[in-house]
């Protein structure tokens, strides 16, 4: 088989490594292109897994014409199962042939390789590449309240960016993951000592497969099986009627 996944944004492309892993572990062979190929790379080796690295090279690898070709697509796989009531990553085992998981949303462990050796008590992540119409984001000097608040009781703060050059810094943090590898940013996720705390986003898609604890925002008119981390615990509303202290009392609930 082999799957092209078109999935350039992070969440996007999160969201598809469940179903690829399941083809991994049911096909004799299976050559990956990714649009995201450091999202590729987060899956552990495997025999029956090729990369390919660049969707350039996708069609002159020889002796793969007959291999059956899975095209994965964030955009289709939300408009045809998202609004059926299949989370979006469920949605992605239609595309490859597989049986839709209706036992909660596939996971994935992923190889997470990393040098890094101190964690944060609490990673904020306000951002979203995705956001066009501020249907996501919840304003700064709100999110800087609640690091300050944080920063009082002596827990240690960091802030995740999305990769854009105009996002404003904020004061008072313990530290800043911008610049890091995709290894790097999961690992801190993962050994969060505290909680992740995040709008809807692509970091909100990595907390869920590391598993870590997760306070997510996200807008009430987003649909539920949209939603990147359904394990989270959710304020969902509009982003601009949520107040620090909606938010405080979740991370009291954490804490």
């Amino acid at each position: 088989m082999i799957i092209l996944n078109k999935n350039g944004l992070l969440g996007d492309a999160l969201s598809t490594l469940p179903a690829i892993w399941q083809a991994i572990n049911t096909h004799e062979h299976v050559y990956l292109a990714s649009e995201f190929p450091e999202v590729a790379h987060l899956l552990p080796e495997h025999p029956h897994l090729h990369h390919i690295e660049t969707l350039y090279n996708l069609f002159k690898v020889p002796d793969l014409t007959n291999e059956p070709i899975r095209i994965l697509d964030a955009g289709r796989n939300m408009a045809e199962h998202c609004v059926s009531g299949f989370h979006m990553v469920q949605g992605h085992f239609k595309y490859l042939d597989f049986p839709i998981p209706t036992h909660g949303v596939p996971n994935v462990t992923l190889d997470i390789i990393s040098t890094m050796d101190t964690p944060y008590d609490f990673i904020v992540s306000p951002y979203s590449r995705s956001d066009h119409e501020n249907n996501k984001l919840w304003p700064l000097d709100r999110w800087q309240v609640i690091i300050d608040w944080l920063r009082e009781q002596n827990y240690s703060v960091a802030v995740v960016g999305s990769g854009r050059d105009d996002e404003p810094p904020f004061k008072n943090l313990s530290g800043e993951i911008i610049g890091y590898s995709l290894h790097d940013v999961a690992w801190q996720l993962k050994n969060v000592r505290k909680a992740v705390l995040s709008i809807d986003n692509g970091i909100s898609h990595l907390t869920r497969i590391v598993e870590s604890s997760h306070i997510l925002l996200y807008p009430e008119c987003l649909p539920t099986t949209w939603v990147s981390n359904p394990k989270a615990l959710t304020l969902k509303c509009n982003p601009l009627h949520l107040a620090p202290e909606n938010v405080k009392e979740l991370i009291t609930r954490v804490l």
